[in-house]
């Protein structure tokens, strides 16, 4: 895990995002605490309003935990072997996966569907719906049951990647198919209507990272990605935005700051604002906290980076 976080981390620090106007922010960094002899790892989800923050690391003895922050405390939740925290939401519900194909939310466990024989929940929301993967199906499992409902179109052995689910329960999610397939994205609406996420012209690929209040933001590119372009969409799958000297959106608000590639953060009225480097971040909140891993003497620091 290491050598993929530090390959991310150089590549977020490669190079200042470009700017559509200059931005007075001056921003400080402080460290979220961690229980005594715990070392961290990632940070893997975070509530949209920045109250909950969950991580992954290991206390002494190597013994994997799942790391909560909420109101600058941290709880240290000891892990099975195998499993992994993926998201919390406002209320503070984890979901944590197991590699035998068990998920749960909230310490309920959810169902695959029929016939199927694992589940993997990869988001949740403020109302507690979370979204995943049964099989090669994405699902989605209402707030108020641990049955799941297919997502329409995923029934195609493709390769799908959940990118995320709002408050009205819309969910995103892009799709790796087959050998000279192009990797396409897809916004689902909270009846299960199903929509493509459109390219910028002369471009054949997206990949969707995030949804929030109807806001989503990845990248467009062509073959290979090497020139991937930071965008915004609507829910009609239009590019609303171009994210202008980014290579990715990785995160937004719910009122439309992104959080992008390399590091930096692209404002809704068009300001973008540089980063401090040699941080990997990796969720930004409603309040425009955010967070992310510093690294340093061999080991990673969790650290949330404020807009002074």
């Amino acid at each position: 895990m290491k050598a993929v976080l530090i390959a991310a981390l150089a590549a977020s620090v490669l190079a200042a995002p470009g700017s559509a106007a200059a931005a007075a922010c001056s921003w400080t960094s402080a460290d979220l605490p961690l229980p005594a002899s715990t070392s961290f790892s990632s940070i893997t989800g975070a509530a949209d309003d920045g109250s909950y923050v969950l991580g992954v690391g290991a206390a002494s003895g190597w013994q994997d935990v799942a790391l909560l922050w909420h109101n600058g405390s941290v709880r240290s939740v000891p892990l099975e072997p195998g499993q992994f925290p993926n998201d919390v939401n406002a209320a503070g519900t984890v979901l944590i996966n197991s590699s035998n194909g068990h998920a749960q939310r909230g310490g309920v466990e959810l169902n695959p569907l029929p016939g199927a024989n694992s589940a993997w929940a990869a988001a949740i929301n403020s109302a507690g719906a979370a979204v995943g993967r049964s099989g090669s199906r994405m699902v989605l499992w209402p707030a108020d049951s641990p049955t799941p409902r297919m997502l329409s179109g995923t029934d195609d052995n493709a390769s799908w990647t959940v990118a995320g689910i709002d408050d009205l329960g819309r969910v995103a999610a892009w799709r790796y198919g087959q050998a000279g397939e192009a990797t396409q994205s897809y916004v689902w609406d909270e009846n299960g209507v199903r929509t493509l996420l459109r390219p910028l012209p002369g471009h054949t690929e997206t990949v969707v990272r995030a949804i929030r209040n109807g806001r989503l933001v990845g990248f467009s590119a062509g073959a290979g990605w090497s020139d991937s372009v930071g965008v915004e969409w609507d829910l009609r799958g239009d590019v609303v935005r171009t994210l202008t000297g980014s290579t990715e959106g990785a995160d937004v608000t719910s009122s439309g700051d992104v959080l992008g590639r390399p590091a930096g953060v692209w404002r809704a009225g068009g300001e973008v604002e540089q980063l401090p480097a040699a941080i990997l971040y990796g969720k930004i909140s409603d309040s425009g906290v955010v967070f992310g891993a510093s690294y340093g003497e061999g080991t990673y620091t969790p650290v949330a980076v404020r807009c002074g």
